[in-house]
């Protein structure tokens, strides 16, 4: 029998993984408190949280043997003491609960998250590698149908993205689409590439494209590419990213909108001026005004004419813009 004599006072300010980092608003506010609020624990202290942990006895054994006590233990939210581990930033003990029990690595939460989808929130790539070396499911899906590397993209986390696509550090193209399903979609209908332009993560977007992610994939809800977002949020380093590595630029959304008739309103003149060289000019249905100064204007003749609503767009009762 061994005793845990570790607790959650003790940091390590060199170690990438149990430095806290700064919250990010959309992902570490959804649970990053979880643990300690279900355990009830005092403002300044980890209270039981710590105690539990400082007193967990880990038995050894044969590999028939049955499973210690402190795998069943849940918080009111749900988490194991491998959640907890990580939300409290100690890689430390959460790879000594993993070695010690690796039937807990895929334990979900009251919120569908995994001890993985965790260890990518809190920014924890040692941990996040570990996990997915320990045959974590890399696809197991949270209450939103986010896999981890969703997660990982929309907080930009190229490490996070990197122990994901390849925990083994091979550098093996194929393996890493074995390995993942880029066009999974979340229940927005969003790929890791859309996320990631969304967010104009220009480093996670060519990592991506480079392990395989579809450059022209469609999001269901208006049919928009990687292209149509990242010209849609004007994000001019992604968009000429995609363009360098061949995103079809007449590709249309579903009410026939390239991602040049995207431009339309916003500002980025370099954007607009790039796609209008770019796109088939029997898709553009514009004509030049006659007044140099002024903006071009739809052609309400042309058959391809500019829906005034285009892009009104609502998810889960919010809209895009």
């Amino acid at each position: 029998m061994g005793d845990v004599s570790v607790n959650f006072r003790e940091f390590r300010a060199s170690d990438r993984d149990g430095k806290l980092q700064d919250a990010k608003p959309g992902l570490e506010g959804e649970r990053l408190d979880s643990g300690i609020d279900s355990m009830k624990e005092a403002d300044e202290s980890l209270g039981s949280v710590t105690d539990q942990l400082v007193n967990l006895n880990i038995a050894g054994g044969s590999v028939g043997r049955p499973l210690q006590s402190w795998t069943k233990f849940r918080t009111e939210d749900g988490d194991t003491f491998l959640h907890l581990a990580i939300l409290h930033q100690r890689p430390d003990i959460a790879n000594f609960l993993l070695r010690s029990e690796p039937s807990v690595i895929d334990i979900r939460n009251k919120s569908r998250q995994s001890p993985l989808h965790l260890s990518v929130i809190m920014r924890m790539p040692g941990v996040t590698r570990e996990l997915a070396q320990a045959g974590a499911d890399l696809e197991s899906l949270d209450s939103f149908g986010n896999t981890p590397l969703h997660l990982a993209c929309e907080q930009g986390d190229l490490d996070c993205v990197d122990a994901l696509l390849d925990p083994m550090g091979t550098s093996n193209i194929t393996q890493q689409r074995q390995a993942q399903d880029l066009e999974w979609r979340n229940y927005s209908g969003h790929t890791c590439l859309h996320i990631a332009a969304m967010k104009g993560e220009c480093e996670t977007v060519a990592r991506l494209l480079a392990s395989g992610a579809n450059i022209n994939a469609q999001e269901p809800n208006s049919g928009r590419t990687p292209l149509h977002l990242a010209v849609e949020f004007q994000h001019r380093e992604v968009v000429q990213l995609l363009i360098e590595r061949g995103v079809d630029v007449n590709r249309l959304m579903y009410n026939s909108c390239t991602a040049f008739h995207l431009t339309a309103g916003r500002p980025d003149l370099q954007i607009r001026e790039q796609l209008s060289q770019l796109t088939n000019s029997s898709l553009i249905p514009l004509y030049e005004s006659s007044d140099s100064e002024s903006e071009p204007e739809w052609d309400a003749r042309s058959d391809c004419e500019m829906p005034l609503d285009y892009d009104d767009l609502q998810i889960r009762g919010h809209s895009l813009h």
